[in-house]
This record gives C-alpha cells, sequence and structure tokens, in this order.
C-alpha cells in the first residue's frame, strides 16, 4: 500500500479507526512511526506521526504536506452496462491505467437489471489508487441511454475499417458498447459520430475492449 486514504486528511490530528485500523495493524506500525495519508481530492500527500495506538484507534499528528504531480492526460468512457461483477474486476485495472471518468449508461443489450452500486465501486477504486499510488480516483456518472449522452463529444469503438491508431492524442472521450455489439437502431444514432475499431480480428468482450482502448490512449 503506498499511501492510506482518509477523507480527513490534511486536518492538523487525525484518528484513524474501522477498517482503516485493520489495515494498520495488518502493517504492525508502532508509536512514532510516519505514516502518508491523501485524501484523493487535492494534489497533496500528507505525513502524519503516529501520537497514541489503542485497541479502537490510532491517533495521528500531522508533520508536514508534500506536493504531488497533477494528472494531465484525460480519458472519458461511455461504457454500457455489463454484468456488475465484470465491472467490478475491470476498474482497478482502468485506475491503474488513469481513465477520469466513466458514465455508464444502458444500450439496447444491456440488461436492465444490472445495477451499479456507487458506495461499492468507490470503495473498489479508492482499494486501487492506495495500491498504485494513483492521487485521485475515476469519477462515476450515470446516464439511462445513448440518446441522453447523443450530443457528448466522444468517438465510437465498433467495427470500423479504419483503426484506432498509435496517434490518439486528440481522443479525450470513448464509447464503447455492450456484450453483443450495439444495434443497428444505435449505428444508426451514432452515424454522424467518428467510429474506430481496433487491429483484430477476434470479437472482444466488452470489458477487454474498454482495457485495450485505454491503454492505447493513455500508455
Amino acid at each position: 500500500m503506498k499511501f492510506l486514504y482518509h477523507e480527513e486528511a490534511g486536518n492538523e490530528d487525525v484518528i484513524v479507526s474501522g477498517e482503516k485500523l485493520s489495515h494498520l495493524k495488518v502493517r504492525r506500525v508502532f508509536l512514532n512511526d510516519t505514516l502518508l495519508l491523501r485524501n484523493l481530492k487535492d494534489a497533496k500527500e500528507y505525513v502524519y506521526i503516529i501520537t497514541h495506538i489503542s485497541k479502537k484507534e490510532i491517533s495521528l499528528s500531522l508533520d508536514c504536506k508534500l506536493p504531488l504531480e497533477e494528472e494531465n492526460k484525460k480519458l472519458h468512457i461511455y461504457w454500457s452496462i455489463i454484468d456488475p461483477k465484470e465491472i467490478e474486476k475491470t476498474l482497478p485495472l482502468l485506475n491503474e491505467i488513469g481513465v477520469s471518468d466513466i458514465t455508464f449508461f444502458y444500450a439496447s443489450r444491456s440488461q436492465r437489471n444490472f445495477k451499479l452500486n456507487l458506495d461499492k465501486l468507490n470503495k473498489i477504486l479508492i482499494s486501487s489508487s492506495q495500491q498504485c499510488g494513483r492521487n485521485s480516483i475515476i469519477n462515476i456518472d450515470f446516464s439511462d441511454s445513448i440518446d441522453s449522452i447523443i450530443d457528448e463529444d466522444f468517438v465510437v469503438i465498433d467495427f470500423s475499417e479504419q483503426k484506432l491508431s498509435f496517434e490518439v492524442s486528440n481522443i479525450h472521450s470513448v464509447l464503447v458498447g455492450p456484450e453483443g455489439g450495439f444495434t443497428d437502431v444505435e449505428r444508426e444514432l451514432l452515424k454522424n459520430k467518428t467510429t474506430l475499431g481496433l487491429n483484430t480480428n477476434n470479437i472482444l468482450r466488452s470489458r477487454t475492449t474498454v482495457v485495450c482502448v485505454s491503454s492505447k490512449i493513455l500508455l
């Protein structure tokens, strides 16, 4: 773990308890040890000194704060909802790659009974950032359908003779369909958007496509 997330990081005094305390006990911390905390909102890392340890909590006192480099590259993914378990397994990868935003929406072939738990997704992302050292988490939003996001500026990832190349610095938003792809009605709706394909003859799952596209654009 590169740092400990705490929503109150930056305050002069911080109390660590609950699940966060369990993480520290595994690390076997001691009095006067230093801990690195971040709140994942500002571009700072806060150095704390352990001033008190009990069974139920650890008290920390702020020693200093360090500036962190801002993330420059941004990628917004409009991702049609698939099985939540698949999304939960993929989110840490996208967070490590550096995706800035994901807007989930229901495509025609999305199953409407699939519901995403935002609190659970954010918890997964916080854990990912603590492990990889990222100073933020993916911002997650929801939209009802393609119709509600059609006016946004994005590149459609679908079957196309024109491929997603390594010249991708001008791509900041992409739209990825569900398992089974877009319907003819949806493709008609998206016909005025730039559509790019991947350089493979294989049919990729939605989560595989999202990871491949993000890697090409951001890494």
